[in-house]
């Protein structure tokens, strides 16, 4: 009797766990891929095919044998199902429209020549921000999927040497040290005439010293490439000459010490496939970094970050300089994105910030004009604060960084893209933290949140394409 009764209501409870399993999923609509019945929504996790676990810039990383959403789907599910909801109004993370869509008109135009296929469409972004792009993070991930639906015209540009301990790039292989190189920095230390190059960071070489770098190691993007640059300073007093090997191919040597205008170019070309390269430099040349492509039709995303970079850092470099640096690449899209860092100053005067934009996005002017380059403009990713009770706020310094950007878009007529209200919002950052998706130092997104962002990104280009071809009906559909 006792013993059928015990079995009696384990089983009861046994259905009253299941059933309560079943029916969570109709309650939270984040657990709407986890319905049984009905059709489930894929969850919101973004990663290129290939794609592997990024660089430990914050403690939060991914085992590499776990499925991508499966890593996303677990920690969603078990919050859920044991953390109350975050006091506060309800946010919403996803598709953020692209402000000033019809400043994009330049990009739009080079990308619809991309999906049409036609020969030799390459589409360039340069992307500049500060350590989450110096670490490829987000950008690995637009630059992925954009490549891989749309062609892979190449990894497009890298520094000759890691300049930072944060610094990496996916898709491609690089020397990791730089011993005998001298290294300036924006950011500091700053070379003397203010000449960083596109990336922002200026090497010089010595007698005998050595880079490394080529084409990716491993998986399908970045793999191959037919052409390579090096871009370098041209300098009548002192420079020096620069040996490249190929592996596979020939040797050639060229000097550095010459008239002409503030870079200079080496261009070479070679069959489309693997390609390594050896820079050997002999007296004292100034290089800024070299670039990887392919014929097209595809897509080329360069990420130029700088670790602990603030937008003042490109508007001291030489404007005429930047410019040409830009102009050089030939790019249809720059998008701007600091802030992060300007915005955990307290003294921070909205009026110096908004000085400082709009220095750099004159200076970008300087490259282009509107028909031929689009700017955008991108607001940080959320930055927050622990405190007393446990919570989490954001900086009040974002939300000031953010208005301003927003207003200085409107008054330059740049595009602008709210990376934090694609994120969730306000108190966004501590959000993202419980779900796994940021750091505990509320600054840098986990690889699982990185992805997710860069999605998101991906998404609003896409989007914003989509309403630009509306007034151009003839264009290719993505």
């Amino acid at each position: 009797m006792h013993q059928a009764q015990a079995f009696k209501n384990k089983s009861t409870a046994s259905l009253c766990v299941t059933a309560c399993l079943l029916v969570l999923p109709y309650v939270s609509p984040k657990l709407t891929a986890w319905r049984v019945f009905g059709e489930a929504i894929a969850m919101p996790w973004r990663a290129a095919p290939g794609a592997e676990v990024l660089p430990a810039v914050v403690a939060t990383t991914l085992p590499e044998n776990v499925a991508p959403a499966l890593a996303s789907a677990v920690p969603t599910l078990l919050a859920a199902a044991a953390v109350p909801a975050a006091p506060g109004p309800p946010t919403k993370e996803g598709l953020v429209a692209i402000e000033q869509n019809t400043a994009m008109a330049a990009f739009y135009a080079s990308m619809a020549k991309t999906l049409a296929k036609e020969p030799h469409a390459v589409t360039r972004i340069l992307h500049y921000g500060d350590s989450t792009i110096a670490a490829d993070y987000t950008t690995r991930t637009v630059r992925r999927m954009l490549q891989e639906k749309y062609g892979d015209a190449g990894h497009g540009f890298l520094l000759v040497g890691k300049p930072w301990p944060g610094y990496e790039h996916a898709d491609v292989h690089y020397s990791e040290a730089f011993d005998g190189w001298k290294v300036a920095r924006l950011g500091g230390p700053t070379a003397k005439n203010s000449k960083h190059g596109l990336g922002g960071v200026a090497y010089r070489g010595g007698e005998g010293t050595t880079s490394h770098f080529g084409t990716a190691l491993h998986g399908a993007l970045g793999a191959k490439a037919s052409r390579m640059e090096l871009f370098y300073e041209l300098e009548a007093d002192g420079g020096g000459s620069v040996e490249v090997s190929r592996q596979g191919g020939p040797t050639e040597t060229f000097s550095t010490h010459k008239d002409g205008p503030m870079i200079g170019v080496y261009s070479t070309e070679f069959a489309d496939g693997a390609a390594a390269f050896k820079l050997t430099t002999h007296g004292a040349p100034k290089i800024y970094g070299a670039v990887l492509e392919r014929e097209g039709p595809g897509f080329v995303y360069d990420a130029l970050g700088i670790v602990g970079g603030r937008m003042r850092h490109f508007g001291e470099q030489d404007g005429a300089h930047w410019a040409e640096a830009v102009k050089l690449r030939k790019s249809a899209l720059v998008v701007v994105q600091f802030g992060a860092n300007e915005a955990e100053a307290e003294t921070m005067q909205d009026d110096e910030y908004a000085n400082a934009v709009r220095s750099v996005i004159d200076k970008l002017r300087g490259a282009g004009d509107a028909a031929h380059l689009s700017i955008m403009l991108a607001a940080p990713m959320d930055r927050g604060e622990a405190r007393t009770d446990g919570s989490v706020r954001s900086l009040p310094g974002i939300s000031r960084v953010i208005d301003v950007q927003r207003r200085i878009a409107k008054e330059k007529n740049c595009a602008f893209w709210d990376t934090r209200a694609a994120m969730g919002g306000e108190g966004a950052i501590g959000r993202w933290a419980k779900r796994g998706l940021a750091g505990d130092d509320y600054v840098h997104p986990t690889p699982k949140g990185a992805s997710m962002l860069g999605g998101y990104f991906y998404d609003a280009l896409i989007a914003g394409y989509t309403e630009w071809r509306r007034a151009h009906p003839g264009a290719a559909a993505p």
